[in-house]
C-alpha cells in the first residue's frame, strides 16, 4: 500500500496496538502540531469505525512530509489497520517494499495549512466500507440503464442495503453531528442526498454513484465557516470520503 519516497519524503511510523484512552483531548483544540495531526487521524477512526478499535488489531499511522521540513505541522496522514499479527511497517522499511497484507480498514486524510478546520480531505479503502458490494451493484445498475430508480432501489435492497435511497432520516440520524463537532466544527444546515445515475442525451448514463451525500456548514473556533461534504456507503452507513470547501 505505502511505499517510500527516494529521496524527498520522509515517513514516521505510529503503530501500537488498539487500546484507546478514552480521555484525549481533540488536537483541534489547541495548536495543530506534528503529534495532534496523528492523534487526528486516530480520533477520525474512533469517531467512524469504532468497532474497529480493539485488541485484536493494529493501527499504523504514516506521516508525510518533504525530508527538509520543520516537521511542526504535517500535510498529509496515510493510516491502515489490519489484524494485530500484521505489521504493515515490516512491509514498507524493508529493501523492497510490498503490499500490506490484510487490510482491514486504510485510508488517507489531506491537511491544509491552517490552525483550525485542517481536515481538507479524507478518502476510505476497505472492506469494512463495503465497496465489493457497493462495486457489485454499481456493475448491475450500469449494465441496465433501462432501470427506473424505483428497481435500483429494489435492487439495493435485495443486496442487503440498510440505508437505501428511502432512507434519509435514518442516515441523518446516524451522522455522529454532535461528536464530529470536536473534528469539524460545529455542524448546521445539515442536508442529505442519495445520489442516483443521472440519465442524460439517449445512449449517455453517467456511472453510478449510489451513494449518500450529506452536506453541511461548519463554524471554526476562529469564526471561519467552511463546507462539509461527507459520502456515506448504502450498505452500513459508513462513511466512505470528507471533504472541506476552502472558501472561508
Amino acid at each position: 500500500m505505502l511505499r517510500l519516497a527516494k529521496n524527498s519524503i520522509a515517513c514516521v511510523l505510529l503503530f501500537a496496538l488498539l487500546f484507546a484512552k478514552t480521555g484525549s483531548v481533540f488536537p483541534q483544540e489547541n495548536k495543530v502540531g506534528t503529534q495532534e495531526t496523528l492523534l487526528l487521524a486516530h480520533d477520525f477512526v474512533k469517531l467512524f469505525y469504532p468497532e474497529l478499535l480493539n485488541k485484536n488489531n493494529r493501527l499504523s499511522l504514516c506521516a508525510v512530509a518533504p525530508g527538509d521540513f520543520d516537521w511542526q505541522t504535517l500535510g498529509g496522514v496515510f493510516f491502515v489497520i489490519t489484524r494485530a499479527d500484521v505489521s504493515p511497517p515490516d512491509k514498507i522499511v524493508s529493501p523492497e517494499p510490498v503490499t500490506t497484507d490484510h487490510p482491514i480498514l486504510s485510508g488517507t486524510m489531506w491537511l491544509p495549512p491552517v490552525p483550525y478546520g485542517r481536515v481538507q480531505e479524507i478518502r476510505i479503502f476497505s472492506d469494512a466500507a463495503h465497496q465489493p458490494q457497493l462495486a457489485a451493484i454499481r456493475r448491475s445498475v450500469e449494465a441496465h440503464p433501462e432501470w427506473s430508480n424505483d428497481k435500483i432501489t429494489a435492487k439495493l435492497s435485495e443486496a442487503g442495503a440498510k440505508f437505501g435511497p428511502s432512507s434519509k432520516e435514518a442516515i441523518v440520524r446516524a451522522f455522529p453531528s454532535a461528536s464530529a463537532e470536536k473534528l469539524f466544527g460545529r455542524l448546521n444546515n445539515i442536508e442529505a442526498e442519495f445520489s442516483f445515475p443521472t440519465r442524460g442525451t439517449p445512449g449517455h448514463f453517467a456511472s453510478a454513484s449510489l451513494i449518500w451525500t450529506i452536506s453541511a456548514d461548519s463554524t471554526l473556533p476562529d469564526n471561519s465557516h467552511p463546507r462539509y461534504t461527507f459520502e456515506f456507503e448504502p450498505f452500513e452507513g459508513k462513511l466512505i470520503y470528507i471533504q472541506q470547501s476552502l472558501g472561508r
